[in-house]
C-alpha cells in the first residue's frame, strides 16, 4: 500500500500553508529572484504558473522507523530489503496472502519485520539466512484474539458509595449504607474490583491451511464451524460465521476432470528419450563385435570387482565374530554356576552365523547344477538355524552363495543380448550383491552388539565390585569408630565406677552372633547370645501411635521410681490395649519359637508366659545380675546404650575356686574381673560382650549371667520379654542357677516345678 497524496488535495486540507507559500513566492519576486516565468523568451506567451503545495515526505510504514520511504515504496531501504526476503520466502511457499495480511497493518508489520531482523542477523560470523515457518507466521500475525480492556470506570468503594448516596442520590447515612448491605447479600451479583469492559476487539475465523483442513468432509466441517460460532459473543459481527456463509461454505466444489490424450486413450506405451537413447546405444553394441565382447567382458569384471569387495567383508566378519565367541566363552567359564540366558543365547547365536557364513563361502571350481542348488539349501537352512527373532536378510530378499555369483559372472560372457547383459549386470550389482552387503552388516551388529553386552557386564561388574569394597570399608570404620567410642566410653566410666570388668578390651571377650534379618533361625541359636542392630522392625514399632505414648510415658517417670535410688533399675508391665498387641508381634519375629517350653499349666505359668515388660536403667547403673527368673530374654533398647557382658553360668561357676558359691559369690567374682585374670585365663574366654544402641535387639540364653553397665546417657530404656527353653544346655544352666538361688537363701519351689518340665530328651541328654 502506498501513501501518494495529490497536491491539490494536500492544499484544499491546508489552505494555511498554500497561503504562506504564496506570499513568500511574493516577496522573493520583490526581491528580484529570479523566477520561472520571467526567464521565458520574449514573443511567446507566458505559461501559467501552476499552483504547487509543498513536497509531500513519506516516512516508512514501520512505526519505529522514521526514515525516509524508497521511491513508490512504503518502506525505507533497510525495510524494504527485509520485506523482499521474507516476500521472496512467502512466494517460494505459495503465502503471498498471508504475508500481506501481516504486512496491511503497522503493529503486525512492526513485531513481524523485527523478528525477522533478529532472526536473520547480516553482520559478520553470526550472518544467516533461516526460513520463515508460515504456520507460526499466521498464526501469530494474521489471526488475531479477542482482547478486552477493562480500563473503564471501576466499580465503587464503600467510601465512594457513601459520598454518592448522600450527595448525588439525596439519602441519608442509614439509607445509604443499608443499600449497600442488600447489594452486598445478594447472591445474583457478583463484586468485581475490575475497571468496565471499555474496548472489545474480535477477530476468531477459520483457516484452513493444512492438508488435513483442506480435506474435511462435510459434517466435519459442519461441527467445526459450530464450534467455532459457539466460542463467539452475541455482539460479533463476523459474516463469516453467519448461517449463510456456514452454508455456503458447505457446498462442494468439484473441478472438472482434464481430457486424456489421444495416446494415454490408446493404450500405447511412450518410449521417453532416456528409454530411446539406451535403445540406440545397444543396437549400436550389437551392431559391433568387438565392442560387444569388451562390453560383457567389462560386466563380468564389475561382478567379480563387487564380489571380491563382499569377500573381504566376509573375512571381517569371520574375525569379528571369532572374537566375540570367544569373548563370551572367557565370560561364561567363571560363571558356570550362575548362567547368563542372555550370553548364551549370544552363544548359540553367533555360532549359527558363522555356520551360515561358511555355507556362504562354499567353494566350487567347475561346480554342477546339483552342486549350485545343494549349496543354495544349505545356506537357506544356515538361515533358519540362526533363529526366527534374528533376521540376517530381509524377508523379501534371497541371499545366495559366493559360488552363485562367480557362474553369473562368468555366464554374462555367453550372452548375445546387450540389454540383457546390462540388466543382469544390474540385477547381481544392485540387488543380489547388495543383499551380501546387508548379510556382511548383519553379522558385524551382532558380533558388536555382544562385545557391548559383555563389556557392559564387565563395567557393572567392576562397579558392583568397587562399591562392594567402598561398603566393606565403610562399615570396617564404622566399627572402628564405634570400638573407639566405646573404648573411650568405657575408660571415662572406668575412671568413676569400681568395677573392673568394665575395663577390659573387647577384643578379650567373645562377640555376640549378629542376626542377620534374612534367613536367620533364632531357635538355631537359642543356646548362644544373639544381637541385631538398628531393626526396622523396632523402629516402626517405637513410631506406632498407641506403643509411643505409652513408651514415652515410662521413659519419662520411671527415674522416679525406688528401685532406680537402690540398684540403677526400674521396671513396668506393658498393658493390654496400651501398646502391648504392637510389642508381642515385635517378640514374636525374634522368638526362637520350636524350642520352647510349655509351662503354662504350672502355677502362674499362663502369666509368665504372657507378661512383657519395660526396663529402665539410670545414668550411672552399673552391676552384676541373672536374668530375670534365670530364663532366656529377648531386649529391645529403645533409648540410650548399655554395655554388657554374658556368661555361660555353669561354665562360670566352674572356673571359680569355690565350687558351691551363692549369687553374691559370682557377682563379687564377675565384677572383680580385670586384666590380671584375663592375662591368666585369657585362652578360656568365658564372656559374650556388645553394646547395645538405640533399637538394637539382643537375645540372651537361659540361666545366664550378665554384667551390665549404662553408657551415660541420660535416659535408657526399653522392653523386654522372658521365655523357657527346652534344650540340653537351658536346662543345665537353668538347675546351675537353681542351685546358686537355694544356697542365696530364694525360695525356689516354683522353680522347681519348671525344672521338672524338662522333656526327657532334654534330660538324657544332659546326664549324658
Amino acid at each position: 500500500m502506498d501513501f501518494d497524496l495529490e497536491i491539490d488535495a494536500f492544499a484544499n486540507d491546508c489552505p494555511d500553508i498554500v497561503t504562506q507559500m504564496a506570499k513568500g513566492a511574493k516577496v522573493a519576486k520583490m526581491e528580484g529572484e529570479p523566477s520561472s516565468a520571467s526567464a521565458a523568451p520574449k514573443g511567446k506567451a507566458k505559461a501559467k504558473a501552476k499552483s504547487k503545495g509543498p513536497a509531500v515526505v513519506k516516512t516508512c510504514f514501520i512505526l519505529t522507523c522514521d526514515d525516509e520511504c524508497v521511491k513508490s515504496k512504503r518502506w525505507c531501504k533497510k525495510h524494504n530489503q527485509t520485506f523482499d526476503n521474507m516476500f521472496y520466502q512467502a512466494k517460494k511457499e505459495n503465502e503471498i496472502e498471508s504475508l500481506e495480511t501481516a504486512m496491511s497493518n503497522p503493529e503486525t508489520a512492526t513485531e513481524a519485520m523485527e523478528e525477522f531482523d533478529e532472526e536473520n542477523p547480516s553482520e559478520g560470523k553470526w550472518r544467516r539466512k533461516k526460513l520463515i515457518v508460515w504456520s507460526q507466521f499466521k498464526r501469530k500475525y494474521c489471526v488475531s484474539q479477542v482482547k478486552r480492556k477493562r480500563d473503564g470506570t471501576r466499580p465503587f468503594e464503600y467510601g465512594q458509595w457513601m459520598i454518592r448516596g448522600q450527595q448525588t442520590m439525596g439519602w441519608t447515612k442509614q439509607a445509604t449504607h443499608n443499600e449497600w448491605e442488600r447489594y452486598l447479600k445478594d447472591s445474583r451479583i457478583d463484586r468485581d474490583t475490575l475497571g468496565l469492559e471499555k474496548d472489545r476487539s474480535k477477530s476468531v475465523y477459520l483457516e484452513e491451511g493444512g492438508v488435513q483442513e483442506k480435506q474435511l468432509n462435510a459434517e466435519d466441517r459442519r461441527v467445526l464451524l459450530q464450534q467455532c460460532k459457539g466460542n463467539m459473543r452475541g455482539r460479533d459481527i463476523d459474516g463469516f460465521f453467519n448461517e449463510d456463509a456456514a452454508d455456503a461454505a458447505a457446498e462442494a466444489t468439484t473441478p472438472p476432470a482434464k481430457g486424456k490424450r489421444a495416446l494415454e486413450e490408446s493404450g500405447e506405451k511412450v518410449e521417453t528419450s532416456a528409454e530411446k537413447k539406451a535403445r540406440m546405444k545397444f543396437e549400436k553394441l550389437a551392431s559391433s563385435g568387438p565392442a560387444f565382447t569388451a562390453f560383457k567382458t567389462t560386466a563380468c569384471n564389475k561382478v567379480l570387482d563387487k564380489l571380491g569387495l563382499c569377500s573381504k567383508a566376509a573375512e571381517n566378519a569371520k574375525k569379528k565374530l571369532e572374537e566375540a565367541r570367544k569373548s563370551v566363552r572367557e565370560y561364561l567359564a567363571p560363571n558356570s554356576s550362575e548362567q547368563d540366558a542372555v550370553a548364551l543365547s549370544y552363544q548359540s547365536c553367533l555360532e549359527a552365523c558363522e555356520a551360515a557364513l561358511r555355507c556362504w563361502e562354499v567353494d566350487m571350481p567347475s561346480p554342477s547344477d546339483a552342486d549350485r542348488e545343494k549349496a543354495l539349501d544349505d545356506l537357506k537352512k544356515a538361515l533358519e538355524s540362526v533363529g526366527p527373532d534374528v533376521k540376517l536378510v530381509k524377508s523379501d530378499a534371497s541371499l545366495m552363495p559366493s559360488v552363485y555369483f562367480t557362474c553369473r559372472a562368468h555366464g554374462l560372457k555367453n550372452l548375445t543380448d546387450a540389454k540383457e547383459v546390462s540388466d543382469m549386470q544390474t540385477t547381481l550389482i544392485k540387488t543380489e550383491l547388495a543383499t551380501v552387503d546387508l548379510f556382511m552388516k548383519a553379522l558385524l551388529k551382532i558380533s558388536s552388539d555382544v562385545q557391548s553386552y559383555l563389556k557392559q557386564k564387565k563395567t557393572s561388574q567392576e562397579r558392583a565390585d568397587a562399591r562392594k569394597k567402598r561398603q566393606q570399608e565403610a562399615d570396617e570404620a564404622v566399627k572402628m569408630r564405634e570400638a573407639a567410642k566405646n573404648a573411650a566410653a568405657k575408660a571415662r566410666m572406668f575412671s568413676k565406677l569400681s568395677h573392673p570388668i568394665f575395663g577390659i578390651k573387647d577384643s578379650c571377650w567373645k562377640p555376640f552372633v549378629v542376626h542377620s534379618g534374612q534367613g536367620f533361625d533364632p531357635a538355631a541359636h537359642a543356646d548362644e547370645p544373639w544381637v541385631m542392630r538398628a531393626s526396622e522392625a523396632v523402629k516402626t514399632w517405637r513410631n506406632h501411635a498407641e506403643s509411643s505414648v505409652k513408651l514415652m510415658e515410662f521413659g519419662g517417670g520411671y527415674q522416679k521410681a525406688p528401685s532406680v535410688k537402690t540398684d540403677g533399675r526400674a521396671m513396668a508391665p506393658v498393658l493390654q490395649k496400651q501398646g502391648k498387641e504392637q510389642a508381642v508381634a515385635l517378640m514374636t519375629g525374634f522368638a526362637p519359637t520350636a524350642k520352647l517350653l510349655d509351662v503354662s499349666k504350672l502355677q502362674d505359668g499362663a502369666n509368665f508366659q504372657a507378661n512383657m515388660w519395660y526396663w529402665g536403667f539410670d545414668s550411672k547403673m552399673s552391676g552384676g545380675f541373672l536374668a530375670p527368673n534365670a530364663a532366656a530374654m529377648i531386649r529391645v533398647v529403645a533409648m540410650g546404650g548399655v554395655n554388657l557382658v554374658a556368661f555361660n553360668l555353669t561354665k562360670l561357676v566352674e572356673q571359680m575356686d569355690n565350687k558351691e558359691p551363692n549369687l553374691k559369690d559370682v557377682v563379687d567374682f564377675v565384677l572383680n574381673m580385670d586384666d590380671t585374670y584375663i592375662a591368666q585365663h585369657g585362652d578360656a574366654k568365658l564372656g559374650y560382650t556388645v553394646t547395645l544402641a538405640q533399637d538394637d535387639v539382643c537375645y540372651i540364653p537361659q540361666g545366664w549371667f550378665l554384667a551390665e553397665q549404662s553408657t551415660g546417657c541420660l535416659l535408657t530404656y526399653g522392653i523386654r520379654k522372658s521365655y523357657m527353653i527346652d534344650t540340653p544346655h537351658a536346662a543345665e544352666n537353668y538347675k546351675t542357677a537353681l542351685s546358686l538361688l537355694k544356697r542365696s537363701g530364694r525360695d525356689i519351689t516354683k522353680m522347681e516345678e519348671v525344672a521338672k518340665q524338662f522333656s526327657k530328651d532334654t534330660e538324657l541328654a544332659q546326664t549324658s
